[in-house]
């Protein structure tokens, strides 16, 4: 599943999210078929002399996709919602669920910081640090920011991390739209892969941001 670029061209600095094509391709990258314009990555807009430059807005909303084997799910994380198509673009509605309090935290501006200098070496970190003050943070976090499909065709939704929390919420959704599961994992986890009786993944050290691949045992109930 792919979604296009911006082709307009940004008329003045500051947050702006622009309408995007998204579409389903074949692995030699054909495409297959059409699933509509809808908002693509919120960008924060910049001015350099007399052009625009543009790069992802701190805190802002990022399109989540993911394929099954029978569905394709397109998430813009304004709310929880995610649109639901079949492989040959018809839509078949959406999952949803509660959103809870998505206003941004001043623990939500300081995770976005601690993670945007891990690693950095100190001129970067110096240079991200002055750029923080050309920013106005929105006022309202992600919805979520992963989709991820398992060995079962189960769709699994990751809340947005939020401020210092350990743990984040991820909502595990049957084929047809079922709500199955509500499963805690490590905040600092990246998941790569959710088998049959496993979850994989890398955990990014917090304070140095070493990685260890770590695997989780996945037990079902259905």
């Amino acid at each position: 599943m792919h979604n296009g670029w911006e082709s307009s061209q940004y008329e003045r600095a500051g947050r702006a999210r622009l309408t995007v094509p998204y579409w389903l391709a074949s692995s030699a990258g054909n495409r297959l078929a059409e699933l509509g314009e809808l908002p693509g990555s919120e960008r924060l807009v910049i001015r350099y002399d007399d052009e625009f430059g543009s790069g992802p807005h701190p805190l802002g909303k990022e399109p989540a996709v993911a394929i099954g084997r029978e569905r394709a799910y397109v998430g813009l994380a304004d709310s929880f919602v995610v649109r639901v198509f079949a492989l040959d673009g018809t839509p078949l509605g959406a999952l949803r669920t509660a959103d809870g309090d998505l206003r941004t935290t001043p623990a939500d501006i300081a995770r976005f910081k601690r993670l945007d200098t891990l690693g950095q070496p100190p001129t970067r970190r110096a240079q991200l640090v002055r750029e923080w003050d050309l920013v106005e943070f929105p006022t309202t976090v992600p919805a979520y920011d992963r989709l991820l499909v398992d060995a079962r065709d189960h769709l699994w939704v990751r809340r947005y991390p939020r401020g210092d929390a350990a743990s984040v919420e991820w909502l595990v959704f049957a084929p047809d739209g079922a709500p199955v599961a509500r499963i805690d994992l490590p905040e600092a986890l990246t998941v790569f892969e959710i088998g049959e009786t496993y979850v994989a993944g890398v955990l990014i050290d917090p304070a140095f941001g070493g990685h260890t691949v770590r695997v989780y045992s996945l037990r079902r109930s259905r």
